[in-house]
């Protein structure tokens, strides 16, 4: 497994992390399983793997939380505006909020871990993009044995189903966040990749 938990720490990779004082059980897995992503994947930013184009894997792990919000978001909608609302309605209401809400953590994510280009911003929306349609088709036709036609249903914007813009947004995402940074962070960013490709004596 990558991550490994112990009783006053986890381990991430080769990397052993400390939990902050006073975190009872439920707080540690919390830890690991949401924002504990993202602090412990910092933790590593010094390493060989983490460097220049090997950040790429920041990005991969960030892609879990994701999960951890749609299923949190998929269990908001049956409990509460499903229960009042036809499906379809439900289905377009609780799309809207993830986009919204994952939305969220990608802007927070593109902050804390700047791609180093818009062309590697855009790998990372193709690269979330294929990690969600790939896990979707996984548990449509293998784990839930759902018929390859009643899958792809979800995706036909005709009958009013609106995953496909969803997937859409989470592929633009990173490259419409890394484009808003203001201006000056773009020019410290290519000073700051000049420089490490040619240092000065």
């Amino acid at each position: 497994m990558f991550s490994v938990y112990h009783r006053d720490s986890f381990t991430l990779g080769a990397t052993k992390i400390g939990f902050p004082e006073g975190f009872s059980v439920c707080r540690r897995w919390s830890y690991i399983s949401s924002i504990g992503w993202l602090r412990a994947l910092e933790r590593l930013a010094g390493s060989p793997l983490q460097q220049g184009e090997g950040n790429v894997l920041r990005y991969v792990l960030a892609w879990f939380p994701m999960l951890i919000l749609a299923v949190a978001n998929g269990a908001l909608r049956q409990a509460t505006f499903a229960k009042t609302m036809p499906e379809l309605r439900a289905h377009q209401l609780s799309t809207l909020i993830g986009a919204l809400v994952i939305g969220a953590f990608i802007w927070f994510v593109i902050r804390r871990w700047p791609p180093s280009s818009s062309r590697q911003a855009s790998m990372i929306g193709v690269l979330w993009l294929v990690l969600t349609v790939a896990l979707e088709f996984f548990m449509g036709l293998v784990l839930a044995k759902r018929p390859l036609a009643q899958v792809f249903g979800d995706y036909n914007v005709l009958a009013g189903r609106v995953w496909v813009f969803f997937l859409i947004w989470l592929t633009l995402a990173p490259w419409v966040f890394y484009r808003l940074r203001p201006a000056s962070y773009h020019s410290r960013n290519t000073y700051s990749s000049t420089h490490s490709a040619h240092p000065t004596a």
